[in-house]
């Protein structure tokens, strides 16, 4: 019997950046701004230690310029998290922003992690 070769060559957008930031660092709930410059959130890929909270954004146009992030229904962004996830991200949510920053907990209840945690963004080209 003749074997069938499957052809499994599928292209997809090449990963454009992964952002490695540290909340905790500078700010105990906020990662430093991340300029997506041209880019789309897709994934964001959590710590191995990491103080339970989710995580919600502020977002913007300009570095001087950021708001928390809600949808169309007045929402805040908000994306389960814990400790060693690699969590997708939907890009639609993300597309409109020149920057970023990830906070941990919420607006109205920022939660301080108990020490730095880096978080690896993962970023594809518009």
């Amino acid at each position: 019997m003749p074997q069938t070769k499957l052809d499994v060559t599928r292209e997809y957008p090449p990963i454009h950046k992964v952002y490695t930031v540290q909340i905790g660092t500078v700010h105990p709930q906020l990662t430093e701004i991340i300029d997506l410059a041209g880019g789309t959130p897709v994934a964001v890929q959590m710590p191995a230690a990491w103080t339970a909270a989710n995580l919600t954004f502020l977002a913007g146009r300009a570095e001087a310029d950021m708001d928390n992030l809600y949808d169309s229904a007045g929402t805040e962004v908000n994306v389960t998290a814990a400790a060693s996830r690699y969590i997708v991200l939907d890009p639609q949510t993300f597309h409109s922003m020149r920057f970023l920053r990830i906070r941990s907990g919420t607006a109205g209840t920022p939660v301080t992690q108990a020490a730095a945690r880096t978080l690896y963004l993962v970023v594809r080209p518009v």
